[in-house]
């Protein structure tokens, strides 16, 4: 029993670790598992070429510069599906004294929007007005098949 608390408490703050350090995440396992990797944090000021559209934003549009107000913060995410299926877990994180808005994807990469830590789930919007937020990411199993792999990359809008 102890033995079990002490390695579950031991993932946990592994876990803690890579996410707070915000370093570039890759996994890879035994022949079957799912390959992932998660890209470093690219942060894309105002005025930079808008990557997508972001839903919710009135005067943003893909191609058009970052309205001044914002700034968006990018992750490349790639994953090979194995036959024992996981998903990449992170957390996005707005410069400092900026909150998150909304959050977009492109590729073949979805975000779900987890909670404060990727172990919470939370409400579909409770993330507006927070610095950070955890992430999984996601993709559609149907188009996939078992040795391929999908590349998207998920973005966050930060006010």
């Amino acid at each position: 029993m102890t033995r079990t608390i002490i390695r579950t408490a031991f993932a946990a703050v592994v876990v803690a670790a890579l996410l707070a350090g915000g370093a570039a995440i890759a996994q890879t396992g035994a022949p079957g598992t799912t390959g992932m990797t998660v890209g470093p944090r690219v942060e894309l000021p105002a005025g930079a070429t808008d990557p997508t559209d972001f839903p919710g934003v009135r005067d943003d549009r893909r191609g058009q510069p970052i309205p001044s107000r914002f700034r968006a913060i990018s992750y490349a995410v790639s994953i090979t599906r194995g036959t024992t299926e996981t998903y990449p877990t992170f957390t996005v994180r707005c410069p400092a004294g900026r909150k998150l808005f909304t959050f977009a994807a492109t590729g073949g990469i979805g975000p779900q929007i987890v909670g404060y830590t990727p172990f919470i789930r939370r409400r579909g919007f409770d993330y507006s007005g927070k610095s950070s937020w955890g992430v999984v990411a996601d993709y559609n199993r149907r188009d996939v098949k078992v040795g391929e792999t999908v590349t998207g990359t998920v973005y966050a809008l930060c006010r």
